[in-house]
């Protein structure tokens, strides 16, 4: 799969159950996309093809809908007693960072 398509723009959006008609909403997933597979592209240390695989493009999917989601980066906020701790923009959940070490490339 391409990574400059409606349809991943569409399963970013849909994984933080928005429908977006606007441009705006759809350029800042874009970018948002783009900034995710940088990520991995350079976590699996650049592997051909490997983006297109389905479980990398979940990977990526998620983290560009989570620094969608939070993008100043903030790691949590406090409004009166209630505290709502958030991921940070390349912090990656334990099933993101097996699924990427299954395809990085070990340096040794």
């Amino acid at each position: 799969m391409d990574l400059h398509t409606p349809e991943l723009t569409d399963r970013v959006l849909a994984y933080l159950g928005r429908t977006a008609t606007s441009s705006k909403a759809r350029n800042q997933a874009e970018q948002h996309i783009e900034v995710a597979a940088q990520f991995v592209r350079a976590y699996v240390r650049e592997q051909p093809m490997a983006l297109l695989n389905e479980e990398l493009l979940a990977v990526i999917v998620a983290t560009a809908a989570r620094s969608l989601s939070n993008p100043q980066g903030l790691a949590g906020e406090t409004a009166g007693p209630f505290t709502v701790t958030r991921f940070k923009p390349g912090d990656l959940t334990l099933a993101e960072r097996i699924t990427l070490d299954r395809y990085r490339v070990k340096a040794w």
